[in-house]
């Protein structure tokens, strides 16, 4: 959380001064390149359609209830949520390597809240679970080093403009803070092995509600 703090308010020096004039700005042609090659790398990994094969699982709306509380998720895949599109064949944010989306509805009475450190992904097997990013600059965290990249070297490209075009994935993110019901949010899971071929899975939604926390566990095969 820290390491996120501390690059989002860099970032934001950055761009506070990415309007000044480069007229004096020394840039050694050799360090240029490497850098160019390091962004083409990460706009291919990152940006562009990740052609992987997706989770071979039903990508359907599933149903909970535990006592006066029910949760409801499904499963989305990063490059089909409105919130990613961008001119020509690319993400505005991240491809499908990033992470596994989710999205959540949480309804019952009072305030409620998502309890991250109680939320997990299990892939394939049972064990070794992915925790999720607590916040949506958690998985937006490559763009905007790359953005900084871009910025440091003066070079050709929109990837400051696609952090700044980050508001409605920031806004469609689940909230930490309690809220009145219904709760609403896509919640993301970092991959560790992008390549993993996903046959089974097994999410876990905790929340805390008036009555105390709940947890709910979803299959999917």
């Amino acid at each position: 959380m820290r390491t996120t703090a501390l690059l989002i308010t860099v970032f934001s020096a950055f761009l506070l001064g990415s309007c000044r004039p480069r007229a004096w700005d020394v840039q050694h042609p050799a360090e240029q390149e490497a850098a160019r090659e390091e962004l083409e790398r990460f706009e291919r990994l990152w940006l562009k359609p990740a052609r992987i094969a997706p989770p071979n699982i039903p990508f359907e709306r599933r149903e909970q209830v535990d006592g006066q509380v029910t949760v409801a998720v499904r499963p989305l895949r990063p490059e089909d949520a409105d919130w990613n599109t961008w001119p020509g064949a690319v993400a505005r944010l991240f491809n499908n390597r990033a992470a596994l989306l989710f999205e959540v509805e949480v309804v019952g009475r009072g305030p409620l809240k998502w309890l991250p450190d109680a939320t997990s992904l299990e892939l394939n097997t049972e064990g070794d679970p992915l925790g999720p990013a607590r916040t949506p600059d958690e998985l937006l965290l490559p763009l905007l080093r790359a953005a900084l990249v871009q910025e440091q070297w003066a070079l050709e490209g929109d990837l400051v403009e696609r952090t700044r075009a980050a508001g409605p994935f920031r806004t469609a993110y689940l909230p930490t803070d309690a809220a009145r019901s219904p709760l609403r949010g896509v919640v993301g899971f970092p991959l560790r092995d992008p390549e993993l071929h996903v046959v089974a899975l097994q999410v876990t939604i905790a929340v805390e509600a008036p009555d105390g926390p709940h947890t709910f566990a979803f299959v999917y095969r």
